[in-house]
């Protein structure tokens, strides 16, 4: 039954709780009450009869205190106790079950206690997890309030210490620019010189192509070779046509021969057609013949048959065919033809007449044979149908008596089977409830040294709860940037997929192939609006593009380091040199990625010049060309050798498609000297700190250059950047990544921006690929720029992602996590039993509960399947007695019905026989007519199929005579167009070899022109790049002198703003500016409002931090407030419930009482009743609810009749030994442990 319990303590009250004497004085006699009740269940035979008088006295004494008292109990305990009292005097006031059924309601109210006591529980339980959890919250907010207050202090001096560096960075660029400026003076002059010697060289080389021009025009003009080229071309036409001509007869002859072959081919197949239907015919013929005799035997034979049955009704149509045949044969050998053909009409008329009788009387015997067989088949076959059905039953009812049988048997051991459970279930009530006895004991135990422990546990696990939470959310954050940066990798990779497509159809059809053709096309372009940027280095628009990085590319400077021209490695065409427009885009791709890197970092792009490209396609063909060829790893300018670009090599690594692998993740990593994340892939890379004398040239040159790669291509003061992208015979890219502080430094002191300008890698690259494709791909360039900016947004978002940042901060919460968790873990090792004691106690209890209910339904079970198993063998005993006489009944019809089969049989064969002759004969002429029929109808169509073939026999004789007299005419045609063909060729040799010896005389004068125009063009640009040299020198002079102002300025301002910090710092405690925000900053001496400004705002910055971390102390500090108030509530509420359920103990102990000795009286009166006794149960209790003295319980069972005079045995219901005196220190020890518990409760 449902309990619905509610404790008291949570019902309205109108006064403060007081110690009730008349509850206390309730629950003493109800201990001493119930230990005199249980008494006689529990002495032994000898103990009984010395005690059974005292025991008598003080029974009836407790009664009557009890009586005194006035102790309220519940109706249905005041009942069980009355019934008891009168069972005393030998009175039956309830039966077993309304007994029973009254001990429930008390065990329900009890239950009900319990279950209240145990949510209560479970609630303060909750209530002291989230003050531990708030306090642990409240700790941490605290924490970190001292230390936001100690980093944003230290953040204030960091301040000072910035704006030294800044100060000494600052002081350092003014002397750069100093340096600068020198040098571009030097270089000046020099290149005033240069400018000077390449005017005069210009000017000789224009006088030597105006002679030179001169000479061709006036070939041109005497030579006649325009009309030399015009008769040529005439005869090449009529020589082709010629060609056509007789190409097309000599076709059409061909075609001709093969038509005639054809028609030759398709008339021999007719005639063979022709023949084969011919050669079937006389074998058709004969067998019509045949066929024809053979239908007239039948027929005369049918006729035959039928004149036996019915030779009345053919007697006349006999004799008429008779009379006809004799006036025949009188007349058909005298000549008289017309005699003779009317006695021929008769006889076929008398023929008809006959053969019409004959089919009507054989119709007519045929029917009445087919009716009498089917009455006699019908009757034989319902006989054997009624004996097949006998003889099936006979053969089944074995069978399904033998299954009823085994049914039946099935049945007994269900029974059995049952029975067998029941007393299994309770014997194993009976042992689960001894091990509840046993684990109270030892659980009672365990108790006493528990408390301490569990308060520290309750500590450690609220602390690794936090830690697990903290960790959690650190995993959640790290698993969704991880997740956010993969998906962009995967959008950025489709997109740089897409980008190759589109390059691959801009470069495909374009006759640019290489940088050579590329500068070149620069050169002559000359200045246009390109997309140049303006920087310090290059104020003004570029004056000579291209000039520089195409002399590079042409050998026209030795290399001062490798000793010899760098150009020599460079093979224009060649499959993997870097000098092709595909390896140039990549090269492109290459520094756009380290920009990207930059952009990480916090650092700005870096910007391109033409000499800066061309310096990586030479470099990474020079390390291409030692790589393939010796196997040495070498780089033609590292560290900055020869002109202050420091160049990096990445070559022989596998699958490494880009330079941020080696030379960015793993150089930072080996610079910090920590692991790095890449944000992009999620890789970690190691720190490489110590050499191995094993390892490999490049993994050496890895090593020795330490973090240097990173400190160059991540510098904040590095501006531009050049590249170079091959590919080795492995198929494996060769990458050079050059880097530069400033682009003026050249090979021996000259400069090698070529004038051409300063590009975005953005800029540089629409510019190459609309040099490389014109103005025809437009379109596909602006999906390439759209699909880059794309790009950049997405790093833009791997960047924001902070999946580093993410990564470290899961590390250390898992840290924190596993601390906390092997804390508890360690704790939990150490526990002084309790939990072992408290699991195996509720385990007990757990089985104890099953196996009393197991045994409940195994006795439910028991009697239900006794039920059944009854009713189904009454059942199955019924069908196999019908079963049985069944088989006994098919048994003796079986002679009786094979008899009558037997007889329908033989009439059967016997009718078959009477008609067999007009059967017989009629199946023959039916057969015969088929034959006869077949016979006819192949003849007919191999008849005709003679005919056809006949037809087309002629059709193609007539084709193929055409077809021969067309051949004729077209060999004819074809050897005429042989004959003008050679007259048209001879013509067009003789005019092919005057045009020729013209044209090689032309080709003597243009190769002048050309040496001389080239020298010319060589000669004017020289002069031309001279000429803006100088210029640009100049302008760059002016910018250069601006620049140093510029540096001069940010020195002097970055100075003060050291000077301000460190004045302010000394004046004022970086703590108390935290705490209190912006003192005395206003009023701080300084000449510059913006560096007061700017103090101010990271002073008032440091002090929100601050405050933002006060305000989640205060917040924690709250939560902590209102969980303690919690707490102390759920813990009132708690200790109350646990008093009531000791109340509820105590009444189902006197109720039990009670029915115990109302159940033994009962058993006493009736003893074979053996009414059904309530099961003992006991109060299920959690461990943290468990009751301070468990109540004492009986299992009570029927017992056999008490024999007159005999000795009171151990157990023995008799009412003549309700109570024993010994039992009375018992009681009082109960009684003792209830009110010490209750006063605990209220205290």
């Amino acid at each position: 039954m449902g309990n619905t319990h509610k404790p008291q303590h949570m019902k309205s009250v109108d006064a403060p709780y007081a110690f009730n004497v008349k509850k206390a004085g309730r629950m003493v006699l109800t201990a001493g009450l119930t230990v005199a009740l249980s008494a006689p269940f529990v002495l032994s035979p000898a103990a009984a009869l010395a005690q059974g008088a005292q025991a008598e006295d003080a029974r009836r004494d407790a009664m009557q205190q009890l009586a005194d008292v006035q102790v309220r109990w519940s109706e249905a305990t005041q009942k069980l106790i009355h019934a008891a009292e009168e069972a005393e005097k030998k009175n039956k006031v309830m039966t077993a079950e309304e007994a029973a059924a009254e001990l429930a309601k008390v065990e329900g109210m009890r239950d009900g206690a319990a279950d209240a006591a145990a949510a209560v529980g479970s609630a303060y339980d909750k209530a002291g997890f989230e003050h531990a959890k708030a306090n642990a919250i409240y700790a941490e907010a605290a924490r970190a309030k001292l230390a936001e207050q100690k980093k944003q202090a230290e953040a204030l001096v960091a301040n000072l210490q910035s704006a030294q560096a800044e100060a000494a960075k600052t002081k350092q660029a003014v002397e750069a620019a100093q340096a600068e400026l020198d040098g571009m003076t030097n270089e000046h002059a020099k290149a005033t010189k240069a400018a000077q010697d390449a005017a005069r060289a210009a000017a000789d080389a224009d006088v030597a192509l105006e002679k030179a021009q001169a000479k061709l025009e006036k070939f041109l003009a005497d030579s006649g070779i325009d009309e030399a080229d015009a008769e040529y071309k005439a005869a090449k036409t009529a020589y082709d046509e010629a060609v056509a001509a007789k190409q097309a007869a000599d076709a059409a002859h061909e075609v001709a021969k093969a038509s005639a072959a054809a028609k030759k081919g398709e008339l021999d197949a007719a005639k063979a057609a022709l023949d084969e239907a011919k050669a079937g015919l006389p074998a058709l013929e004969g067998s019509t013949a045949t066929a024809a005799t053979e239908l007239q035997a039948a027929k005369d034979a049918y006729a035959a048959t039928v004149e036996k049955i019915a030779a009345e009704s053919l007697k006349a149509p006999r004799a008429a065919l008779d009379a006809a045949q004799a006036d025949y044969d009188a007349v058909k050998d005298t000549g008289d033809e017309a005699a003779i053909a009317d006695a021929k009409a008769k006889l076929d008329a008398a023929q008809a007449a006959y053969d019409e009788a004959v089919a009507t009387a054989g119709a007519k015997a045929q029917a009445q044979a087919d009716a009498a067989i089917a009455v006699k088949q019908a009757t034989l076959d319902a006989a054997t149908a009624k004996l097949d059905e006998a003889k099936g039953r006979i053969t089944a009812l074995p069978a399904e008596i033998t299954s009823l049988e085994e049914q039946l048997a099935s049945e007994d051991a269900k029974l059995a089977e049952a029975q067998k459970a029941a007393d299994t279930a309770a014997q194993a009530a009976h042992s689960a409830n001894a091990k509840v006895e046993t684990a109270q004991k030892a659980y009672d135990e365990a108790v006493k040294g528990h408390e301490a422990w569990v308060t520290e546990h309750e500590k450690l696990v609220v602390a690794a709860e936090a830690a697990k939470a903290k960790a959690d959310e650190a995993k959640t954050a790290f698993d969704e940037a991880t997740k956010t940066v993969t998906e962009l990798g995967k959008q950025k990779a489709e997109k740089q997929k897409k980008i190759d497509e589109l390059r691959h159809c801009l470069l495909e059809n374009s006759s640019m192939k290489n940088a050579l053709q590329f500068f070149q096309f620069i050169v002559d372009q000359g200045v246009v609006d390109d997309g140049y940027s303006t920087t310090p280095f290059s104020p003004s628009a570029p004056d000579e593009p291209g000039v520089h990085a195409l002399s590079l590319l042409l050998g026209q400077w030795r290399h001062p380091v490798v000793g010899g021209n760098l150009h020599e490695y460079t093979k224009y065409g060649e499959e993997g040199d870097a000098s092709s427009i595909e390896n140039m885009l990549k090269s492109l791709d290459m520094i756009e990625e380290l920009n990207s890197l930059r952009k990480i970092e916090g650092k700005d792009a870096l910007y391109i010049t033409d000499y800066a490209i061309a310096k990586g396609i030479l470099n990474a063909n020079y390390t291409r060309y030692f790589w393939d060829n010796k196997g040495e790893f070498r780089n033609a300018d590292e560290y900055g050798a020869y002109d202050r670009w420091h160049s990096y090599v990445v070559a022989g690594s596998g699958g490494v498609e880009s330079a941020g692998e080696l030379l960015f993740w793993q150089q930072k990593a080996n610079h910090l000297e920590s692991d790095v994340v890449d944000p992009i892939t999620g890789k970690v890379y190691h720190p490489v700190l110590e050499y191995d004398p094993n390892a490999n040239q490049v993994e050496q040159y890895y090593w020795e250059l330490g973090g240097q790669a990173y400190r160059d291509l991540g510098n904040t003061y590095m501006k531009y950047a050049g590249a170079g992208w091959a590919v080795d015979k492995n198929g494996k890219p060769i990458i050079v990544q050059s880097i530069s502080l400033s682009p003026v430094f050249g090979c021996e002191g000259l400069k090698v921006d070529d004038g051409g300008g300063m590009y975005t890698v953005d800029a540089y690259r629409a510019r190459l690929i609309n040099a490389v494709s014109g103005s025809a791909n437009i379109q596909l360039q602006a999906q390439i720029d759209q699909l880059l900016k794309e790009i950049e947004g997405i790093d833009g978002q791997i960047s924001a992602a902070d999946l580093p940042g993410k990564q470290g901060a899961y590390e250390a919460a898992k840290a924190e996590q596993a601390t906390a968790e092997h804390a508890v873990t360690d704790h939990t090792a150490a526990e002084p039993g309790l939990a072992d004691a408290s699991a195996k106690l509720d385990a007990a209890k757990a089985e104890a509960k099953r196996a009393e209910e197991a045994k409940r339904a195994a006795e439910a079970n028991l009697n239900t399947v006794t039920g059944e198993v009854t009713a189904k063998k009454a059942e199955i005993n019924a069908q196999l007695a019908a079963k049985r006489e069944e088989l006994k009944a098919a048994q003796d019809k079986l002679p009786g019905l094979e008899a009558a089969k037997n007889q329908a049989a033989s009439e059967l064969e016997a009718i078959r026989g009477q008609y067999a002759d007009i059967v017989d004969a009629s199946g023959k002429l039916d057969a015969a007519k088929a034959k006869f029929d077949a016979a006819g109808a192949a003849l007919a169509q191999q008849q005709a199929a003679v005919k056809t073939a006949e037809g087309e026999v002629a059709k193609f004789e007539a084709e193929l005579k055409a077809a021969d007299a067309d051949v004729a005419a077209k060999a004819r045609a074809a050897a005429t167009a042989g004959t003008t063909l050679a007259d048209k060729q001879a013509a067009m040799d003789e005019a092919k070899a005057a045009l020729d010896a013209l044209k090689a005389k032309l080709g003597e004068f243009q190769a002048k022109v050309d040496t001389a125009k080239a020298d010319a063009t060589a000669k004017s640009a020289a002069k031309t790049a001279a000429d803006k040299l100088v210029a640009e020198l100049a302008a760059k002079i002016e910018a250069g002198k601006a620049i140093l102002a510029d540096a001069q300025l940010a020195a002097d301002t970055s100075a003060e703003l050291g000077a301000a910090w460190g004045k302010f710092l000394h004046a004022y405690d970086p703590t108390d500016m935290v705490v209190n925000g912006s003192i005395g900053v206003d009023a701080m001496p300084s000449t510059d409002a913006s560096v007061r400004e700017a103090i101010h705002a990271a002073v008032e910055e440091a002090h929100a931090k601050y405050e933002a971390a006060k305000t989640a102390e205060a917040d924690a500090k709250a939560a902590l407030d209102a969980a303690a108030a919690k707490l102390e509530t759920t813990r009132a509420n708690a200790e109350a419930t646990k008093a009531e359920l000791a109340d509820a103990e105590a009444e189902y102990a006197q109720a039990k009482a009670a029915y115990d000795k109302v159940v033994a009286f009962l058993a006493e009166l009736e003893p074979e009743a053996k009414p059904e006794v309530k099961p003992e149960t006991k109060p299920e209790t959690t461990p943290e609810a468990k009751p301070e003295q468990a109540p004492v319980q009986q299992q009570v069972a029927a017992k056999p009749n008490k024999v007159e005079g005999a000795i009171p045995q151990t157990g023995d219901a008799s009412g003549a030994a309700i109570a024993a005196t010994s039992a009375a220190g018992l009681s009082m020890v109960g009684v003792a442990e209830i009110l010490r518990h209750r006063q605990s409760a209220r205290a």
